[in-house]
């Protein structure tokens, strides 16, 4: 567990070695969690096994460059808002 900064935000970075199946080579899952104002992000990164050396300078590279923004004031205070590319508005539809 260290303390970083993800995004311009301070976070807290925890790691953990796995392994995905008994007879794959190490790898790691890692967490940021990240407080702005009111909201807190919880970001995930899972490595595929044998990939971490390859791809772990790229995938910090991605989350570093996040921006973390204010939650609109439309949702209650400790509500949990859950967004995924499904849920975006699609072309033509209204935001």
């Amino acid at each position: 567990m260290r303390r970083t900064t993800l995004g311009g935000e301070p976070a807290l970075e925890v790691t953990y070695g796995i392994r995905i199946r008994a007879v794959d080579p190490p790898s790691k899952v890692v967490f940021w969690v990240v407080r702005k104002g009111d909201s807190v992000f919880n970001l995930k990164m899972t490595y595929a096994p044998g990939m971490v050396e390859r791809d772990e300078e790229n995938a910090r590279a991605l989350v570093s460059s996040w921006r973390f923004v204010e939650v609109r004031p439309s949702v209650p205070p400790g509500s949990m808002v859950v967004t995924s590319p499904s849920e975006a508005p699609q072309k033509g539809e209204e935001p």
